[in-house]
């Protein structure tokens, strides 16, 4: 996904890494809304948590994000 053409743009965001068993994601767009998104591979399924916000400079961190997906991950 970031080879992308449209992460090469002036301003445009992507960054992945793997934290443990859990994939996380940021990524945005001038003029688009950002997203940061945490994975946790949970049974048969996976948690996903997606936290969209109207600009990157109020994107969330991944960490923050990591914290609601372990809240809510025993839950299922």
């Amino acid at each position: 996904m970031a080879r992308e053409g449209q992460w090469e743009v002036s301003g445009a965001l992507f960054e992945q890494r793997t934290v443990d068993t859990a994939i996380c994601t940021e990524y945005g767009r001038p003029s688009v809304p950002a997203h940061a998104v945490r994975v946790i591979p949970r049974g048969r399924g996976y948690v996903e948590i997606d936290v969209r916000s109207p600009t990157q400079k109020e994107m969330a961190t991944m960490e923050a994000v990591g914290g609601l997906v372990r809240k809510a991950s025993p839950r299922f």
